[in-house]
């Protein structure tokens, strides 16, 4: 039986593959963990290190970096300006510069409006968070990507886990048809049995090879080749939630990227309003020093200074831009609320879906399988005593592997909904063994 997701996974697999080779030189491995993942596989590692071999979020935070930076440089003076005035040389002769009327080497230093310079720097540092957010949200994503494939890998591999020990089992009862055969019994019980074992034979292969693809998938999340070695997972105990939905949704609203985004963007918006509000009610000055050297016309050094002033009261200019920063601000904040609401919903389906997964997988365990054992140990000790023929057997154990490989993906869907509902809050959500049913 092949899921849906796995056979997605198979659709992606070669693209990553194709990648991994290329790719795997971007950050060099560490041996220790490298010979960690060749022999089994755990999910923080696995994470951690797709998280430190992603090339996006070092190209997100070098953004949020420069981000910072750029925040620095706008707390600063403007550059002053330097400038060289050279008048009224003859046209007559351009190379005698000493014959001008004046010769004048000036410094002007632009000085913004008070409170300006800080609130740009501001505005900066803020831009550096919603940059750092982003980052954030890549990790988010990241691990989301790398615990789905761990769920598909770990899936794949207890199913082969259960139809190696089909194989096994069906082996014994062809093993003993043909003991039974060779003192008297059925021909057919042989046949029978042959078909079993080479039907099961079909099944281990078709999920080596969905071992193979989510091998691949994992390998190329890390930027490994896609036949690196790659330990098989153990599935562990099943678990689940144990927090409430509202305890959830109050942890989603503070660790969601999205929610620390949009105020980082609110904060934005109201220091490039701070801005525009200092350059509306304040001039920018502008002050100089001249130094005239010595020319014919005028024999002896001299000096002068000057005082500019901008007029920011006239157009409206700045006034316009201040209330249109102060428009983005509401507008981001009207943002917040549509977003918190999406998140609360999310949180909640992805709580259910937890909920019904969990619900199915006790079923399974504390009532189907346990039936499909007993309706097995019946048919074994039926066929033991002649009392069962080979099909009734077959149909008993075929059954009961069924129900052993429903049980296997019950629990996948059950990680996948907890990776889900990790993702709806931001952060991993606390679990606990799954109790029995009464």
């Amino acid at each position: 039986m092949i899921t849906s997701r796995l056979l997605i996974s198979l659709a992606l697999s070669a693209a990553l593959g194709a990648l991994a080779p290329s790719a795997a030189s971007a950050e060099p491995s560490n041996p220790g963990d490298e010979a960690r993942l060749a022999t089994s596989v755990d999910r923080e590692l696995l994470v951690r290190l797709a998280v430190q071999r992603s090339p996006a979020l070092s190209a997100a935070r070098a953004r949020a970096a420069a981000m910072r930076s750029m925040g620095a440089a706008e707390s600063r003076l403007p550059a002053p300006e330097a400038e060289l005035q050279v008048w009224q040389i003859p046209a007559s002769r351009p190379y005698a510069v000493g014959d001008a009327q004046m010769i004048m080497l000036g410094l002007r230093q632009p000085i913004p409006a008070p409170g300006s310079l800080s609130a740009r720097a501001e505005a900066k540092e803020r831009a550096a968070n919603v940059e750092e957010t982003m980052v954030a949200e890549r990790v988010r994503e990241i691990a989301g990507e790398v615990s789905h494939a761990l769920s598909d890998y770990t899936e794949a591999a207890e199913k082969q886990r259960a139809h190696l020990a089909h194989r096994s089992v069906a082996e014994r009862v062809l093993a003993a048809a043909r003991a039974r055969y060779a003192s008297g019994g059925a021909l057919d019980d042989v046949a029978q049995a042959e078909v079993e074992v080479a039907r099961i034979e079909v099944d281990v292969e078709q999920q080596s090879a969905l071992i193979a693809v989510a091998r691949a998938r994992l390998n190329g999340l890390l930027l490994r080749a896609s036949e690196a070695p790659l330990g098989l997972p153990a599935a562990g105990d099943a678990v689940t939630t144990v927090e409430s939905d509202a305890d959830l949704m109050v942890r989603a609203e503070t660790h969601r990227p999205e929610v620390r985004s949009i105020r980082a963007r609110t904060a934005v918006r109201e220091a490039e309003a701070r801005v525009s509000d200092a350059e509306a009610s304040w001039p920018m000055l502008s002050i100089g020093a001249t130094w005239f050297a010595p020319t014919n016309q005028m024999p002896h050094n001299a000096y002068g200074v000057s005082v500019g002033a901008s007029l920011p009261w006239l157009w409206g200019r700045s006034k316009a831009e201040a209330r249109a920063s102060r428009a983005g601000a509401d507008a981001t904040r009207e943002e917040l609320r549509e977003i918190v609401a999406r998140i609360r919903a999310e949180v909640a389906a992805d709580a259910a879906s937890v909920r019904a997964a969990v619900r199915r997988y006790q079923v399974l365990r504390d009532r189907a399988l346990p039936a499909g054992k007993r309706s097995w140990e019946a048919a074994a000790a039926g066929y033991e005593s002649s009392r069962t023929n080979i099909l009734s057997l077959l149909a008993a154990r075929k059954a009961l592997v069924e129900l052993e490989l429903d049980l296997v993906e019950a629990r996948a869907a059950i990680d996948h909904a907890l990776v889900n509902l990790d993702q709806a809050v931001g952060a991993p959500v606390r679990r606990a063994p799954i109790p029995s049913q009464p």
